[in-house]
């Protein structure tokens, strides 16, 4: 599916081409104004990709013929002019391609650098950027948030008897589950290998322990369905007041996290702070 692009930028690469012909058409036929074209299928190639560069390329050809059809040109045979429009073609189109290439890959590298390969969630670096930016929203408005820290117990076993593959589809279906059941505005993330974080802005205790109640209740009917025996010990922390780093605040979830562990697995260990 081709990803939707701003309903402006349609508008901003005809504007572009349209003042690349306003030059051409108002120079003498002397000055060679190629440059604002091909600067127009850039523009089209890197914010629109590869269907805007080559959409662009096509209509700056067109517009260039037609100035030259109507003007005249500089060249004493038309068959020079037929050329340097195929050479100017070349280099729209080599650009065209290497800038929705490179463009897409760096779309890639970005996103690989906040998600997590295997589950598509993000990963503790955009988890630690996005609670610094709650703790600096939590102490300009006052706002409460919660952050839950999600350790899979017996995951280990499905590893050691089942193999690393079915270990991959419990870690998959345990993103998954949980990001199905969260709102808009919180964050699921990944942050070790059978671990999970989830950060939930403007969120009281008693709201946030119904949130995790309903999320444990889902993970366990999905290990269930898959026969898997996982559990998930939970350590949440609710903060009326928002700590200084976030650092602290996995700190804290991952202590209450270890709680829960050491007391039978299993089990939700919350705190208000």
């Amino acid at each position: 599916m081709l990803k939707q692009r701003p309903p402006w930028l349609a508008v901003k690469i005809a504007a572009a081409i349209a003042t690349a012909a306003f030059f051409d058409s108002v120079t003498a036929v002397e000055c060679d104004v190629s440059a604002l074209y091909v600067a127009a299928v850039i523009y089209a190639a890197w914010h629109g990709r590869l269907k805007y560069g080559v959409l662009c390329m096509a209509l700056s050809i067109a517009v260039m013929s037609t100035i030259c059809a109507i003007q005249g040109t500089p060249f004493s045979n038309r068959f020079y002019l037929y050329i340097h429009l195929l050479n100017v073609s070349l280099i729209m189109a080599a650009l065209t391609f290497a800038v929705s290439w490179y463009r897409k890959t760096l779309d890639v590298a970005i996103r690989n650098s906040k998600t997590d390969p295997l589950t598509s969630i993000a990963n503790r670096r955009t988890l630690m950027e996005r609670i610094d930016l709650e703790i600096k929203r939590s102490k300009r408005t006052g706002s409460a948030f919660a952050f839950a820290y999600i350790d899979l117990d017996n995951f280990k076993t499905i590893n050691d008897k089942q193999g690393h593959d079915a270990g991959d589809a419990v870690l998959v279906e345990t993103a998954d589950t949980i990001n199905k059941l969260l709102r808009s505005t919180d964050l699921a993330a990944r942050v070790g290998g059978d671990e999970f974080c989830v950060l939930v802005p403007d969120c009281s205790q008693s709201e946030s322990s119904t949130i995790i109640h309903r999320l444990r209740k889902a993970l366990e009917t999905t290990m269930a369905q898959h026969d898997w025996p996982v559990t998930f010990s939970i350590g949440l922390v609710a903060y009326a007041e928002a700590p200084d780093t976030a650092e602290q605040v996995i700190a804290d979830a991952d202590r209450l996290m270890y709680a829960a562990k050491h007391g039978g697995k299993n089990n939700t260990v919350h705190n208000i702070e």
